[in-house]
């Protein structure tokens, strides 16, 4: 069975779908909240009018390393070598090896081959 999940911004204020989440800072208390456009212009925008912009600067993120693999939602699975053998040839490699749980590395695999197949 299928699963769908959807997940949608709600007005905190009055309940009618949210267009921007707004992120306020008020005594150390950081509070996140998600408004209409027509409730963030009633209530938020006066205040970033009146208000002055800080002098501090916010906190210093972390840094982070700079990601050269593609993430784990586009990166193709390794197939290795035992997955392509058949479900006998692999017992064959498991009984070979006397190795009845685990994985397999590619190397055991290539030195079962080269003893000619042998069946345990």
């Amino acid at each position: 069975m299928a699963t769908v999940t959807r997940t949608a911004l709600v007005d905190d204020l009055d309940g009618s779908d949210a267009d921007i989440t707004v992120t306020l800072t008020v005594d150390g208390e950081r509070t996140r909240v998600d408004l209409s456009k027509a409730n963030y212009k009633e209530w938020i925008a006066p205040l970033v009018k009146a208000g002055k912009a800080s002098q501090t600067r916010p906190a210093a993120r972390k840094a982070t390393r700079p990601t050269t693999k593609a993430s784990a939602a586009t990166r193709t699975p390794k197939v290795t070598a035992y997955a392509r053998l058949s479900t006998r040839d692999q017992g064959a490699v498991r009984a070979y090896l006397k190795r009845p749980r685990g994985r397999i590395a590619d190397k055991a695999v290539q030195a079962w081959k080269g003893a000619g197949k042998p069946k345990g």
